[in-house]
């Protein structure tokens, strides 16, 4: 028999997609609103970023009042208005409702990534749970994403949101199966650190994964753009996306392993780079292998630097801070993403590879300082 407690690990990562469901399914619910509703990219691209941009403010704003007895009930609350969003943005054809279930939506996703992000970031050994968690995670969203496009394909917009909802309902019970507070380590929250870095070091931090995330974020929500440009079937898509997140999983496990070296400075700058130049691959490709390709790595390369970059601001301040705050704040740059990659590849998406190649590569330079810091005081 399993212990309950091995399977904590597949609470979390099912409760993390319900977290992340926008970033994920934003490609098709842009594709669903340009093609069902009529809508333009900006304005599809716009409801694309209330949604993730709602998620990054709840999580930040819910991560300085969760505890552990209003856990469950935060998680509750918050799977209910998620589902309900969700159906009721199936049926919503007016632009000004279906911002406001977006950003329903999006708060309501937050406050579960926030609960997630409290449990990992609590626990007795985060770092190699937040490798499990998006593992298991990435896994589902392979799994979803590779039949997610059937339902669009049958209905439209109604079919996917009915989805979608359908999906969260069915992760619904994990929010009642959370670690019990004694799983939590809560004494890690209040170790005083004497080496935490200075404001200008985290500025920095927070200026790479502005430029990253937000290049990064506009790359994934118009890929599917991309595809349909290069008449791709609706159903090769879901499945190049699907096993995008599954190389992911690979990308989340191999970053593990290497970061029981303790080295972040060679594989963090790395990972940006090629990340740079997945986008450009995906934004620059002309037939269906050189898309695959570029979206197959951009899969790998999000999870695999994710988990060093969360590494980096849990070495950055000892306390867990930094990195409750890094998985939250990622959101806004990604959220900027479709709006501004909306407006900056208007008739011409090419463009938006060379963007995100000249973004990532200059955050590769300017994470340096920190990830050395970091390295320094790396527990």
């Amino acid at each position: 028999m399993i212990k309950p407690h091995r399977l904590v690990p597949l609470y979390l990562g099912g409760i993390m997609m319900l977290g992340l469901m926008g970033t994920y399914t934003i490609p098709f619910v842009i594709g669903a609103f340009i093609d069902g509703l009529g809508m333009n990219a900006q304005s599809a691209g716009a409801l694309g970023t209330v949604e993730i941009f709602s998620i990054a403010v709840s999580a930040l704003t819910l991560s300085r009042v969760l505890t552990s007895s209003n856990l469950r009930r935060i998680s509750a609350v918050a799977i209910v208005l998620c589902i309900v969003a969700q159906a009721l943005s199936s049926v919503t054809t007016s632009y000004h409702g279906l911002v406001i279930l977006r950003l329903l939506a999006g708060v309501a996703s937050g406050a579960l990534l926030a609960v997630v992000n409290m449990v990992i970031a609590t626990s007795r050994s985060p770092a190699p749970l937040y490798g499990w968690v998006f593992a298991i995670a990435s896994l589902g969203f392979a799994i979803v994403l590779t039949f997610l496009p059937y339902s669009l394909a049958f209905n439209g917009q109604q079919g996917l949101f009915i989805a979608i909802a359908f999906i969260c309902l069915l992760i619904a019970p994990l929010t009642w199966m959370l670690p019990k507070p004694s799983f939590a380590d809560t004494g890690q929250a209040e170790r005083q650190s004497s080496q935490d870095s200075s404001a200008f070091l985290l500025g920095l931090f927070f200026l790479v994964l502005t430029i990253v995330y937000l290049t990064m974020g506009g790359v994934w929500s118009f890929s599917e753009r991309v595809a349909n440009n290069l008449l791709i079937e609706q159903d090769a898509i879901g499945l190049l996306l699907g096993l995008s997140t599954l190389t992911g999983v690979i990308g989340a496990v191999s970053a593990g392993f290497l970061a029981k070296a303790e080295r972040l400075t060679t594989p963090v700058a790395l990972g940006f780079v090629v990340s740079g130049i997945s986008a450009f691959v995906i934004a620059q490709s002309g037939d269906l292998a050189v898309y695959s390709i570029g979206i197959l790595l951009y899969g790998y390369c999000y999870m695999f630097t994710v988990t060093f970059v969360l590494g980096i601001a849990a070495a950055l301040d000892s306390a867990g801070r930094v990195a409750i705050a890094t998985n939250a704040y990622i959101m806004i740059p990604y959220s900027l993403g479709p709006a501004v990659f909306g407006i900056a590849g208007l008739g011409n998406i090419s463009i938006l590879g060379w963007i995100s190649l000249t973004g990532c590569v200059l955050a590769a330079l300017i994470v340096l300082p920190v990830s050395r810091r970091a390295e320094r005081h790396s527990p």
